[in-house]
C-alpha cells in the first residue's frame, strides 16, 4: 500500500499485512496532516522511500491494542495522536515543529491550490490556528509588494503610460512615508481588521441561514484566505489576481468549511458587499483625504 500526504506528498510504501483494516486514518509527520488513506489508496502516487514512513493513526474507539501494534510497528517518534476531522490542524499550526517559513509555504500552497480540502478540516478554534499572525504576515507582505510595484511602475512608466493605463497597472504610489505609515499601521490593526471584517460577513451569514455557533471558522477563512497576497509578486498584475483567486479562495472555503451551498455564500457575500459600500461611502472621503495628504 503506497500512502501519499495529499497536503504535502510526502509519502510511504506500507506492507498491507501492517496495517490493520480497522485503520483508516494517517497523519503526516512533515506537515501533520490528517486524512483518511483508504478514500484515496487508489490515487495513489509511487515515490521512493527516502522520506520515511507516514505513521498510521489511530481513531479513539482503537486504542489499546491498536496503539500498541502501532507503536510496536513504528516506535516512539511517531506515537499515535488521534485529531478527529475538521479540529482546525493545519500546517500553519506545526509552525514550532516545521518552521515559520516551510509552515507558511504549506499552508499557502493548501490554500491556493486545494481550497476545499483545506478549509473542509479548518474547524471552529480560530485562537489555537494561529490566523491572526497568518493574517497579519500576508497581509503585511501583500502590501509591502503592491507599494512597491506601484513605486517601480510610477517611477519608471509614469511618462510613457496614461493614467488610466498607468492606474490599470497598479502605479498609484502615495509616497514612501504615506506608504510606510499605512503597512506599519495595518500590521498593527490587522487583528481587528480581520475579527471586524469576520463579524460584517458572519452576521450576513446567519442571514442567510448558515454558520450557526461558527464565528471561528469564519474567521480563520478569512484569514487564511490571504494566501492569495504572494500573487503581488507578479507584476502589472498582480493586484488584479489576488483580488480574483482571493475571492475565489473565499467562496470556496466558506462553502465547505460551512458545509453549506454555493448560492446561500454568494448571497451572504453579495449582503457584505452592500454593507462594506455603505461603510466606504461613510469614511472613504475621510480616508482618502489622509491618503493624499498624510
Amino acid at each position: 500500500m503506497k500512502i501519499v500526504c495529499p497536503q504535502c506528498q510526502y509519502a510511504k510504501e506500507l506492507d498491507d499485512a501492517q496495517v490493520p483494516p480497522e485503520l483508516v486514518y494517517a497523519t503526516c509527520p512533515q506537515c501533520r496532516n490528517r486524512f483518511r488513506f483508504r478514500d484515496h489508496e487508489q490515487a495513489f502516487s509511487l515515490e521512493d522511500d527516502a522520506a520515511g514512513p507516514i505513521p498510521v493513526d489511530v481513531p479513539e474507539e482503537l486504542q489499546g491494542a491498536a496503539g500498541d501494534f502501532h507503536a510496536a510497528i513504528y516506535g516512539d517518534e511517531f506515537a499515535p495522536s488521534p485529531v478527529p476531522a475538521g479540529t482546525g490542524q493545519t500546517p500553519w499550526q506545526a509552525r514550532k515543529s516545521l518552521g515559520l517559513l516551510s509552515a507558511f509555504m504549506l499552508t499557502v500552497h493548501g490554500v491556493m491550490l486545494t481550497p476545499a480540502s483545506f478549509f473542509g478540516r479548518i474547524g471552529t478554534d480560530w485562537k489555537a490556528s494561529g490566523v491572526l499572525l497568518f493574517y497579519a504576515i500576508s497581509a503585511v507582505f501583500g502590501l509591502t509588494l503592491n507599494n512597491i510595484w506601484a513605486w517601480a511602475i510610477t517611477t519608471y512608466l509614469g511618462d510613457t503610460l496614461s493614467a488610466t493605463a498607468l492606474l490599470a497597472a497598479g502605479g498609484v504610489f502615495p509616497g514612501w512615508s504615506t506608504a510606510v505609515t499605512m503597512i506599519v499601521t495595518f500590521g498593527v490593526l490587522s487583528p481587528l481588521v480581520l475579527l471586524f471584517t469576520a463579524a460584517v460577513l458572519h452576521g450576513c451569514l446567519r442571514i442567510v441561514g448558515v454558520g450557526k455557533g461558527r464565528f471561528g471558522t469564519t474567521v480563520m477563512v478569512c484569514g487564511f484566505a490571504t494566501a492569495a497576497d504572494v500573487l503581488y509578486l507578479v507584476p502589472f498584475i498582480g493586484h488584479i489576481m489576488v483580488g480574483l483567486w482571493g475571492l475565489y479562495i473565499l467562496l470556496v472555503g466558506m462553502k465547505h468549511a460551512h458545509g453549506t451551498s454555493m448560492v446561500r455564500v454568494l448571497l451572504a457575500m453579495l449582503l457584505a458587499v452592500a454593507v462594506g459600500l455603505v461603510l466606504l461611502m461613510a469614511v472613504g472621503p475621510v480616508l482618502l483625504a489622509w491618503i493624499m495628504h498624510g
